[in-house]
């Protein structure tokens, strides 16, 4: 697919922080969420992924507005599985008030309507912010940068806390599949504000942190990136 002109200059950010899985006291647990990223609320570097499996896209509408109102500064993101559409989306985006990143679980189906819609970082509200997809080895890579997607979420690097046993990926891997593909490679899986330089020395543009990210201070992970060499160039 042919790469709009309209992301020349889309940036991802280089932060990811995906919400752990909540399901007991919701409210109160999301309330407590958002209070932690305060330090964050105006940093465009950084993106809040809400990542709930298990939610309804009604959820995701009530857990986007308060966000939207607490952090109005940084990117925005969701995950959704099964089918992508403009139907499914465009209540999303009105709910976010800003461009919406698109995060698709590997499985997702995302209609071509979808990939031809503006992308930009800061547009009207109904522009999406980037699409990327989750990716554990070359194949998905590949996959997605057929599919022209702005970025691929690629894990395990390290063996991640909430998964034990699960076998990662490891450091030469990553800077091995860094260099074989165009994609901007974001990586998850096990990793601390001290990885941060490794992971981008290895060819990643950003990093990614699940559980960590919400028991660190989140100002710990921005010190880090801004320590971290400058990301290779991709387009």
């Amino acid at each position: 697919m042919r790469r709009d002109s309209t992301r020349d200059d889309l940036t991802p950010p280089r932060l990811w922080l995906l919400t752990p899985t909540l399901t007991d006291d919701l409210a109160v647990r999301w309330a407590k969420l958002l209070r932690h990223l305060a330090p964050v609320a105006d940093d465009r570097r950084v993106m809040l992924l809400l990542r709930q499996p298990a939610a309804t896209d009604e959820a995701l509408l009530a857990l986007l507005r308060p966000t939207t109102a607490a952090l109005p500064g940084i990117t925005l993101g969701v995950r959704l599985d099964g089918e992508v559409d403009a139907a499914r989306l465009r209540p999303l985006l009105h709910a976010a008030g800003r461009p919406l990143w698109l995060h698709l679980a590997e499985r997702a189906c995302l209609q071509p309507e979808v990939l031809r819609w503006p992308r930009a970082p800061s547009a009207r509200s109904w522009t999406l912010a980037g699409i990327s997809r989750a990716a554990h080895d070359a194949a998905g890579l590949q996959r997605n940068a057929a599919d022209d997607l702005d970025a691929s979420l690629l894990a395990p690097v390290l063996s991640p806390l909430s998964k034990p046993g699960v076998r990662p990926l490891g450091w030469p891997a990553l800077q091995r599949l860094a260099q074989q593909t165009p994609q901007r490679i974001v990586a998850l899986g096990g990793l601390q504000p001290a990885d941060v330089a490794t992971v981008i020395a290895s060819g990643a543009f950003g990093v990614a942190s699940q559980s960590t990210a919400f028991e660190a201070p989140v100002a710990d992970w921005v010190t880090a990136l801004a320590a971290a060499p400058s990301p290779a160039l991709r387009t």
